[in-house]
């Protein structure tokens, strides 16, 4: 019986580089723009029907524009900012960054209105979350 030697074997391997590296010169796959939308209205949605919105935005990557309720640190020291509608009463989006976003923090002041992106994670008792948060200019 004749045994194989590392030719074939490289061949294929070689092919299978060529490959993926042939894949990756194609052109880039354009990324979907976030959706864009309010705090009072993002609320509504959840309100209306919370597995419609939860589809619409859960997991995904959000642009939202709130008036700045508070703006402080998590228990863990997680910059943090909560967007509401501006109203005595009501649920807001906590929005948590990054430690390099605190100096934008920093100019950010309550009762400003203010637009953040980030990944709109889920919707507790007190309003939604967002991780990921960056202030948008």
């Amino acid at each position: 019986m004749r045994k194989l030697g590392l030719g074939p074997a490289l061949l294929v391997m070689l092919a299978l580089v060529v490959g993926a590296v042939a894949c990756g010169t194609s052109s880039p796959v354009p990324t979907a723009s976030p959706a864009q939308t309010t705090v009072s209205d993002l609320l509504a949605e959840f309100e209306a029907n919370e597995v419609a919105a939860d589809a619409k935005y859960g997991d995904k990557i959000v642009r939202l524009t709130g008036v700045v309720d508070t703006i402080d640190k998590d228990v863990f020291g997680t910059p943090h900012v909560r967007l509401t509608t501006g109203s005595f009463f009501g649920s807001g989006v906590d929005c948590y960054f990054r430690d390099d976003a605190e100096p934008d923090l920093a100019q950010l002041s309550k009762g400003q209105t203010a637009t953040v992106e980030g990944k709109l994670l889920n919707r507790h008792l007190l309003g939604i979350s967002m991780e990921g948060c960056s202030i948008v200019h």
